[in-house]
């Protein structure tokens, strides 16, 4: 894991964290990408008329769900936090469901695509724990033909654990796209770089504070220089699986056959049972 204390915050993978947050901001917020930055890689690698369904893992109170929605995407969301699903569940007419990704209660491929957008990184933030892991499986196991993981996490310290993820779920196409963060993403990695002490929320009170990171954040664009911490960043990274072709009608064969009971076991057991009568 890389070495950045945005991955740091260990109550960023508690369920108590989220709930409290929620409470205190109600405002829409969008981690790390919105609909504007998401849009051109999703027109191109996964087209809304090409696919039935959509999960949103770790839904919270984004708008890109909404904006999917009224793009032609038939989205479905699903988050620990119950405060937040009481907040969406009238707002965009879609169905959010209170739900652990890391182990949903969907049946196997009920989602042509799955999507994440920075709950691998929450849970990555308890050192040592097998939730990240869990999240990827679970979204293996449930996706039809495609899975998007958004992450500040770089291919070499990311694709392996996916690939090691996904692999009990048949062969996946990997495809890694940079994409450049919101102005509002790039913002909070501006404050949390000037002010790791500091809440966001007691930043943004403080004029002055307020005042250093909007003149930070203009010199840092205009230089457009590549720094190596990554509170720095301007770019997240876009993980895409693709499920290669046969392997969807390879697991539901075997579902079909772990459903089907065997009828010449069953008819001799019913003679047996007979016979004893």
């Amino acid at each position: 894991m890389e070495n950045s204390s945005v991955f740091l915050r260990e109550e960023y993978a508690q369920r108590e964290f989220w709930n409290n947050r929620f409470r205190d901001y109600k405002s829409p917020f969008d981690w790390y990408v919105s609909w504007k930055e998401l849009r051109p890689i999703l027109n191109s690698n996964v087209p809304a008329e090409s696919i039935a369904n959509v999960l949103m893992v770790g839904c919270g109170n984004s708008t890109l769900s909404g904006d999917m929605g009224g793009n032609g995407y038939n989205v479905t969301n699903i988050d620990i936090s119950d405060v937040v699903i009481d907040q969406m569940k009238d707002k965009t007419g879609q169905d959010y469901l209170l739900m652990d990704a890391t182990k949903t209660f969907f049946k196997d491929q009920a989602f042509d695509f799955v999507l994440d957008k920075g709950t691998f990184d929450a849970l990555a933030c308890q050192a040592g724990s097998e939730l990240p892991s869990a999240l990827v499986r679970e979204m293996g196991r449930i996706a039809k033909k495609v899975i998007m993981i958004i992450t500040h996490g770089k291919k070499a310290a990311r694709s392996p654990v996916f690939n090691g993820a996904l692999e009990e779920f048949g062969e996946w196409k990997e495809e890694v796209i940079k994409c450049e963060l919101s102005f509002q993403a790039q913002f909070i990695n501006i404050i949390r770089s000037m002010y790791p002490g500091d809440s966001l929320s007691k930043v943004m009170k403080d004029p002055e504070k307020l005042a250093a990171c909007i003149k930070q954040l203009a010199e840092y664009k205009k230089s457009k220089v590549t720094e190596e911490n990554p509170l720095r960043q301007t770019f997240c990274w876009v993980y895409i699986y693709s499920k290669l072709e046969g392997q969807n009608e390879a697991q539901k064969e075997e579902n079909e056959e772990e459903e089907i009971p065997d009828k010449e076991e069953e008819n001799s057991e019913a003679a047996e049972a007979k016979g004893a009568n």
